[in-house]
């Protein structure tokens, strides 16, 4: 089961972790962004989140191999 995971997630991991980590990201600012404002500690885990969530997407993509494609390195 787990060897069949790991074949999914080589394939399809590169989207859905990213997709999941921008829903993540924009649900928290956009669901607690008011409370940012009061309660200072919220930035600082939004914070933690983001630079968390771009260290673990380029580990998992030094793992499996992704790479952009070249239409976005070449607009980016």
């Amino acid at each position: 089961m787990l060897n069949g995971f790991k074949k999914w997630w080589k394939v399809w991991g590169q989207l859905i972790g990213f997709l999941s980590g921008i829903i993540y990201l924009n649900a928290f600012f956009l669901i607690l962004g008011d409370l940012m404002h009061t309660y200072e500690w919220l930035t600082l885990v939004w914070l933690v989140s983001f630079f968390g969530f771009a260290g673990w997407y380029s580990w998992q993509m030094r793992i499996h191999g992704w790479r952009l494609p070249k239409s976005i390195k070449d607009t980016h």
